[in-house]
């Protein structure tokens, strides 16, 4: 749906199946289908490029000899020390490849590597305005990670229907400010570029119980600290 939504097409043709089946069925009853689209795109169209091509029934000879001049020059230019170098060394090179390999040179994970217990990671919780955000002080390297989560469970029906088409196109449209090309490359100057899913779970532990669910849209990103302004700006 992105590429009818950004080029001016409607987003909806790919749903107008039974439409366009219909279309296609009436076209090849009257024998217009195949027919017209062959006299358009082939027997009448003035735009093509003739190419005529000659066989060489010598080409595998001279390429032969070609290979067998080019070794001839290559043995002449060779003092016998040297060929003795590239005879000795390809053997030991093939003596080595030939070598059964010491596995145990190679990192290994074993059951007792794994801890048992599950490791929780600490999340600081602050208040910022009215909304609740969540801090996790992890060793990343200089690199912050965010995610934006906006609950929509209780979106009504009419809308509901278009958030799977919102979320992948959310990435790849403009702003107010920006066509969105332009703020395509200004996301990515500053963040590893932005990533929209619809995240489903449920609340209720009676598997009986479909309804009691919490539906989010999730915001992702990353970047650099040193980019944390621009991110945000973009964001």
């Amino acid at each position: 749906m992105v590429p009818y939504a950004l080029h001016e097409g409607d987003p909806l043709d790919m749903f107008k199946i039974n439409e366009y089946s219909a279309r296609i069925r009436e076209e090849f009853a009257n024998g217009g289908l195949f027919e017209g689209l062959i006299e358009k795109h082939l027997t009448k169209n003035k735009h093509y490029l003739k190419m005529l091509y000659t066989p060489d029934d010598k080409k595998a000879d001279k390429d032969e000899a070609a290979d067998k001049a080019n070794l001839e020059a290559l043995n002449s230019a060779l003092s016998d020390a040297e060929k003795d170098l590239i005879l000795r060394e390809t053997q030991e090179l093939k003596n080595y490849q030939e070598k059964p390999q010491d596995h145990n040179v190679l990192p290994s994970l074993t059951l007792s590597d794994i801890p048992k217990q599950i490791e929780f990671t600490d999340a600081e919780t602050r208040m910022l305005g009215n909304v609740k955000v969540k801090f996790y002080d992890q060793p990343t390297n200089g690199i912050s990670y965010v995610r934006i989560k906006a609950n929509i469970k209780n979106l009504p029906a009419h809308l509901r229907l278009f958030t799977p088409m919102f979320a992948e196109m959310l990435s790849d449209v403009g702003t107010k400010n920006y066509k969105y090309d332009v703020f395509n490359n200004k996301m990515l100057n500053c963040t590893s570029g932005l990533s929209v899913n619809i995240d489903r779970y449920s609340n209720s532990t009676d598997h009986e119980d479909l309804l009691d669910r919490s539906e989010s849209m999730l915001v992702s990103t990353g970047f650099l600290d040193r980019n944390i302004d621009s991110a945000f700006e973009c964001l």
